[in-house]
């Protein structure tokens, strides 16, 4: 158990941190399980609008599921569509910076390496070659990808169930993918996936589940989803993100994640000091 004083210090550093993290980049799309209210519309609480529609069955919300935080529960049914207007607000996307919370019940479906082939977290998979993307989770571990052509890099380690995980995922057009875990990068791959994600690329956001309609596949998300992130650039910092998040739904942190939170909060007092 953390001492009182290493709490307050967490604590303080997390919020230094959660400001930064939003405030440095254009947040498009979050959907948090505070606030959500079992069968009706997950709202964004980025500001621009992007409702996520029930789909396919009803998720429910499950009060105190992180940290006191609210939670919304996928049983491996329903899921959540966003509408097209996810571009909002600007296009075309040459960066994307994706976040996930969430907490496994199960190993999840997996046909295949690629981030469409596995349970989905959050994502824009269409079907065939196109400037697509997806952050999965599948056979215990977590998948970032980008499509045309498909490219996938997964975490190198199996996720604990029934624990909660943190998963970033970047891209650029320079085609640099990245993916950090529980507050620490695990896996990075210079791809040839260099397009950016345009406005046409985005005809349905899925969250909690990967729906590829062309190939008729469905595979969903089973467990409980705290927060979905989606930025349109990759100017904030995945490690003070992965931080942040862990900080408000994780109530004690592993010793990796809090030497993490240690170093980024540093170097963001150096930051203020050099100001």
């Amino acid at each position: 158990m953390l001492k009182k004083g290493r709490k307050a210090v967490f604590a303080a550093v997390a919020v230094t941190l959660g400001t930064a993290a939003t405030s440095q980049a254009a947040l498009i799309g979050q959907w948090k399980g505070d606030g959500y209210v079992t069968g009706q519309n997950w709202a964004d609480s980025s500001g621009n609008n992007n409702i996520g529609l029930p789909a396919n069955g009803t998720s429910t919300a499950t009060p105190n599921a992180f940290n006191g935080h609210a939670g919304v529960t996928f049983g491996g049914v329903g899921y959540f569509n966003v509408a097209n207007t996810f571009s909002n607000p600007t296009t075309p996307a040459n960066a994307l910076t994706l976040a996930a919370v969430f907490r496994p019940t199960t190993t999840g479906t997996s046909s295949g390496a690629q981030f469409w082939q596995n349970s989905g977290l959050i994502g824009n998979e269409q079907g065939g070659a196109v400037a697509d993307w997806g952050l999965s989770y599948g056979t215990a571990r977590a998948i970032a990808g980008v499509g045309g052509p498909d490219t996938s890099i997964p975490n190198p380690v199996d996720l604990a169930l029934n624990k909660t995980h943190v998963a970033v995922e970047t891209w650029n057009t320079s085609g640099l993918l990245t993916l950090f875990v529980d507050g620490a990068q695990v896996a990075q791959q210079l791809t040839s996936v260099t397009a950016p994600r345009t406005a046409n690329a985005f005809p349905n956001i899925a969250l909690g589940a990967n729906v590829a309609s062309v190939n008729g596949d469905f595979k969903p998300f089973v467990g409980d989803i705290a927060e979905f992130r989606v930025y349109n650039d990759t100017t904030v910092d995945p490690l003070a993100l992965s931080a942040s998040l862990i900080a408000t739904y994780a109530p004690v942190p592993e010793p990796g994640a809090l030497a993490v939170l240690g170093l980024a909060g540093l170097g963001c007092l150096r930051r203020r000091r050099k100001a």
